[in-house]
């Protein structure tokens, strides 16, 4: 008579007593231990771009207007030093397919996007803070400017935020406590650098509509949803 071997599972308790549990605490102890290895670095990253790279930066390209300067050195500098960190620390890529289901939530995506920013602006009449400023630089650099915070950053920011960190949490708690979990973080990251209010809230249901279309859509679809709430909310602050 063959013995079957039964997989552990954090779902399925094991016949052997107690087995189940260590298993399912290891797991969930582990991936909330990478993913917050992975947000302190991100963290890190940001202040250093921020507080030592922006200077630097400054002094060296006078030219380039500050606002930019900011944008590189902290915005765009953290999440790829940290997606770096977090490819050779756990050695995988995001998984970056595309199919006819990833088209219907790249449109749920895009409608809730604009459907929350609406929300958004009608309840706190909030919109980015800074968005204005842009108005006052050089063509080229206005350009460079709006592209880095309405598409590159986004781009970034799911890869790190989908892509890894919750990947990483999926592992010990599955996919529905670990959208909690990783728009919590999305959302502390983004109130450390300004005042938590109600449009920071919103954030945190960004990050959940973000993370819901990646669980079932993929991350094209997290990303043109991420993308559409930046733009949006530009357009909005600026015409």
């Amino acid at each position: 008579m063959k013995v079957r071997k039964i997989n552990p599972s954090p779902f399925v308790p094991l016949p052997i007593d107690g087995c189940w549990r260590k298993c399912l605490k290891s797991d969930a102890i582990k991936s909330v231990a990478t993913s917050l290895e992975v947000f302190f670095v991100l963290v890190a990253a940001h202040a250093i771009g921020g507080y030592f790279l922006a200077p630097k930066l400054t002094n060296i390209l006078p030219g380039v207007p500050i606002l930019t300067v900011a944008i590189v050195a902290s915005s765009t500098f953290s999440p790829i030093i940290t997606i770096a960190y977090a490819l050779l620390r756990f050695k995988f890529l995001p998984n970056f397919y595309f199919s006819k289901r990833t088209l219907a939530f790249i449109a749920i995506g895009v409608l809730s996007s604009i459907s929350f920013s609406l929300l958004n602006i009608y309840i706190s009449g909030n919109k980015i803070p800074f968005a204005e400023s842009f108005l006052y630089l050089p063509f080229n650099y206005y350009y460079l400017s709006v592209f880095l915070l309405t598409i590159f950053v986004p781009i970034l920011e799911e890869v790190l935020y989908r892509g890894y960190i919750f990947e990483l949490l999926k592992k010990g708690f599955g996919p529905w406590w670990s959208l909690f979990f990783v728009s919590s973080l999305f959302f502390l990251f983004h109130g450390f650098w300004g005042v938590f209010n109600l449009s920071t809230f919103f954030v945190f249901i960004y990050s959940v509509l973000f993370t819901f279309v990646y669980i079932n859509g993929g991350i094209f679809a997290s990303v043109i949803s991420h993308i559409s709430v930046n733009s949006f909310l530009f357009f909005i602050s600026t015409y």
